[in-house]
C-alpha cells in the first residue's frame, strides 16, 4: 500500500555544483507516494524529470538529480534526497 512520505533534499546552482560559490545549508521539502522510502524517492525523481522542459536533459541516480541546459551545463544539481513518513502535528 502507498504511503505519502515527506521528501527533503538540497539543490545547489550551477556556480554552487562548480565550487564557484559556497553551497547553501538549506534543504527544501516535498512530497511523494511509494510503498516504501526509496520507492518515494524514485517516483520524486521521475516527477521532476517529467516535468522538466525541454531543451533540459538530465541525468540522475539513487539520491541525486542533475538538470542541464542545452549547452550541457548543470543548472541545477538535486541531492541528499531522502524520504521519511511525515510527523503528525
Amino acid at each position: 500500500m502507498e504511503k505519502e512520505y515527506k521528501i527533503n533534499y538540497f539543490t545547489d546552482n550551477a556556480a554552487q555544483y562548480a565550487g564557484e560559490e559556497p553551497h547553501s545549508d538549506i534543504s527544501f521539502d516535498d512530497f511523494a507516494c511509494g510503498e516504501t522510502p526509496e520507492e518515494a524517492v524514485e517516483n520524486w525523481i521521475d516527477h521532476m524529470i517529467e516535468n522538466c522542459d525541454a531543451p533540459y536533459t538530465t541525468e540522475n541516480g539513487d539520491n541525486w538529480l542533475k538538470i542541464y541546459n542545452d549547452d550541457g551545463e548543470i543548472v541545477e544539481y538535486h541531492y541528499r534526497i531522502t524520504a521519511k513518513i511525515p510527523e503528525k502535528f
